[in-house]
C-alpha cells in the first residue's frame, strides 16, 4: 500500500507547515509545486500576506511622501514592531536587489528607505542587548558594528558573518599547519601558539595596520573587510588576534594600555603571566615581535574598546566629508553662487553618531547627534521625525536638556522649511523658451574649472535654471547655458533617482506620477527630443 503523501494532509496541517517557512525563495518554490499548495499559501500563509502588505505599502509611498521622500514613522514602525524583522528584510531585499524587466525605480527607492529602517532598528536593539549583557564577546560586537556600517551595501547581512567565520577558520588552519609544540609544558605550549599566530598573521599572511595614519576608509574598522584586505586599524587586528587565540584554547588575553613618553599605548596581554605582552599597540611598537612595557598598565574594558571604535568611525566620516568637498571643489569650482549643499554630506557622520547614541546613550552623544541632524541637508536621507523620536527615548538627554522640546521642534521646522525651498510643489508649466525638460540626461560644464559631469534634470526654478541630480550623489541648481543634452543618454548613479523617476528607457528617465503632476508638459517635450 502506498503511504499517504503531503497532498493528503488536511489544509490546517499544511498551513502550519507553510507558516514555518520564512524564506521567500523557498515559499515561492512551494507555490510552483501544485495548485493546491499555491491556494493554501495565498489564503493562509502569514509570510505571503506580509509580502502583499509590504508591496501594497510601497505602491502608495510616493503619493504619501513626495517631494521630500521621507516615509512616515508610523508606517515604518508597523513593519518593525509587528512582524519578524527577518521576514520583512527578505521581502524588501527582493524588491531592491532582484532585477526585473521594467523595474520601478520609485518602488525600489522606498524599499531601500524601509529596509534601512528595519535593519537599523534591529541592529541597534542587538547592539544595546550586547552592551548590557554580562558576557560581551569582542567578535560579536565587531560583527554587529560592521553590519551596522554596511547595512545598505550588503544584500544579506548574514553573509557578512559567514565570511568572517570562513576567514578566521583559514587563519586557524594555517596556524595549526605551522605548529610544533612540546605538549608536556602547557605554559610553553601557549607561548608557542601565540608566537605562531603572530608569525602566520603578520608575516606569512601579510596582515598589517593601515599604511597611512590619516587613511579615512571606513573599511579599516569593518572586521569582514579587514580580514579580506588583511589591512586595518590596530584595534581590529587585535580583535582578530584575540579571537584566533581564543579558538586555539587561549582565552586569557585582555586589552591593556599604558602611558609612555610616546603617548598612550594599547597592548594585548596574556593574563596568565603579567609580564607577557603581545605588542599590538595603538601607536608605535612592532607588530611582529613581543614587547615588555615597563609602565603600569590598566585593563581596558570591552565598552571602552568599542567606544574607541565608534569615535574612530566618526573621525573617518568627518575626514571623508572634507575630502569629498575638496574633490568636488577642484572639479566644479567652490564659488558657484547657486550651489546647493551636497545631498550626501554628513550621511556617514549622522549614521555613526546615532550608533554612538544607541550603544552609549548619554546626554553628550545625543546632543552631538541632534546637532548633526539639525544642520544636515533636508535631502540627505535622514528621517527627522524618526530622529526626534529616537532622541526623546534617551533618558539622559531628556533630563539634561531643559530646552529639548523647542530645540527638537526647531530641528523639524528647519528641515521642513529647507525642504520647501529646495522643492517648489506648485505646478510648473513649461515656457516655449525653455531648452530642457525633467528626465533629460545632460552634461554640466563648470565655467570655473571646465570640469564636466553628467546628471539628470529633476526640477527647475524657472525657464533659465534647472535642478540637476549629478553623477556620484551631488545635486545643483544650474543655469541652462552651462548644460548640454547628452548625445546618447546614460544611467546616472544618484540615491534620489527613484524619488522622481520610475525607470530609464535607454535615453532618458521617465518621471513618476508625482513629478509628472508638477511638470505636466515636460514628458511629452522630452519624448519629442530623444524618444
Amino acid at each position: 500500500m502506498d503511504r499517504p503523501g503531503l497532498l493528503s494532509l488536511p489544509t490546517e496541517v499544511l498551513c502550519l507547515i507553510f507558516d514555518s517557512i520564512i524564506s521567500l525563495s523557498d515559499l515561492y518554490s512551494v507555490t510552483l509545486t501544485c495548485r493546491r499548495f499555491l491556494e493554501v499559501i495565498r489564503k493562509s500563509n502569514n509570510f505571503w500576506k506580509l509580502k502583499l502588505k509590504v508591496s501594497d505599502t510601497l505602491q502608495r509611498m510616493s503619493s504619501v511622501c513626495y517631494p521630500v521622500g521621507e516615509v512616515p514613522l508610523e508606517i515604518m514602525d508597523k513593519l518593525v514592531i509587528g512582524p519578524i524583522p527577518e521576514m520583512v528584510d527578505d521581502i524588501l531585499r527582493e524588491k531592491i536587489f532582484h532585477k526585473e524587466l521594467n523595474e520601478n525605480l520609485t518602488i525600489k527607492f522606498y524599499a531601500r528607505k524601509m529596509l534601512q529602517h528595519v535593519r537599523a532598528r534591529s541592529l541597534e536593539k542587538k547592539l544595546s542587548e550586547w552592551m548590557s549583557s554580562d558576557f560581551q564577546p569582542f567578535l560579536e560586537g565587531a560583527i554587529l558594528i560592521s553590519q551596522y556600517g554596511q547595512m545598505m551595501e550588503e544584500e544579506d547581512l548574514t553573509n557578512l558573518k559567514s565570511k568572517v567565520e570562513k576567514n578566521l577558520e583559514h587563519i586557524i588552519n594555517q596556524v595549526n599547519a605551522e605548529l610544533i609544540i612540546d605538549k608536556s609544558d602547557v605554559n610553553h605550549k601557549e607561548k608557542e601558539i601565540l608566537a605562531c599566530i603572530r608569525q602566520v598573521m603578520f608575516v606569512k599572511m601579510g596582515f598589517q595596520k593601515q599604511i597611512l595614519e590619516n587613511d579615512s576608509s571606513l573599511h579599516n574598522f569593518y572586521i569582514d573587510k579587514v580580514l579580506e584586505r588583511r589591512t586595518g586599524n590596530l584595534l581590529m587586528l587585535a580583535i582578530i588576534y584575540k579571537e584566533v587565540a581564543k579558538r586555539l584554547g587561549i582565552a586569557a588575553i585582555e586589552f591593556v594600555f599604558s602611558n609612555t613618553d610616546d603617548g598612550r599605548l594599547l597592548h594585548l596581554r596574556w593574563s596568565e603571566n603579567e609580564d607577557e605582552f603581545i605588542c599590538l599597540t595603538l601607536a608605535g611598537g612592532d607588530l611582529n615581535s613581543p614587547g615588555n612595557p615597563a609602565n603600569v598598565y590598566v585593563v581596558v574594558p570591552v565598552q571602552q574598546v568599542f567606544r574607541w571604535i565608534c569615535n574612530k568611525l566618526i573621525e573617518c566620516s568627518q575626514k571623508q566629508d572634507r575630502e569629498h568637498d575638496r574633490k568636488i571643489d577642484r572639479k566644479l569650482g567652490s564659488d558657484y553662487a547657486m550651489r546647493f549643499l551636497y545631498v550626501l554630506r554628513s550621511r556617514n557622520l549622522i549614521h555613526f553618531r546615532r550608533l554612538a547614541c544607541a550603544i552609549f546613550p548619554s546626554a553628550g552623544t545625543a546632543l552631538k547627534y541632534a546637532k548633526t541632524v539639525r544642520t544636515c541637508h533636508p535631502l540627505c536621507g535622514i528621517n527627522v521625525e524618526e530622529a526626534i523620536h529616537f532622541l526623546q527615548s534617551i533618558e539622559a538627554f531628556v533630563r539634561s536638556n531643559p530646552h529639548r522640546s523647542s530645540f527638537l521642534d526647531d530641528c523639524l521646522r528647519g528641515q521642513i522649511k529647507a525642504g520647501n525651498f529646495v522643492k517648489n510643489q506648485d505646478v510648473n508649466r513649461r515656457s516655449p523658451s525653455t531648452k530642457f525638460a525633467v528626465g533629460l540626461v545632460v552634461i554640466y560644464t563648470s565655467m570655473f574649472t571646465g570640469g564636466k559631469v553628467v546628471g539628470v534634470i529633476d526640477s527647475r526654478l524657472d525657464s533659465c535654471f534647472h535642478h540637476v541630480l549629478l553623477e556620484g550623489g551631488d545635486s545643483d541648481l544650474l543655469p541652462e547655458y552651462d548644460l548640454e543634452l547628452h548625445p546618447q543618454g546614460m544611467v546616472v548613479n544618484h540615491p534620489l533617482i527613484g524619488l522622481h523617476f520610475e525607470r530609464f528607457n535607454g535615453r532618458r528617465y521617465i518621471p513618476n506620477a508625482e513629478l509628472k503632476a508638477l511638470f505636466p508638459d515636460d514628458d511629452a517635450y522630452a519624448s519629442s527630443l530623444v524618444g
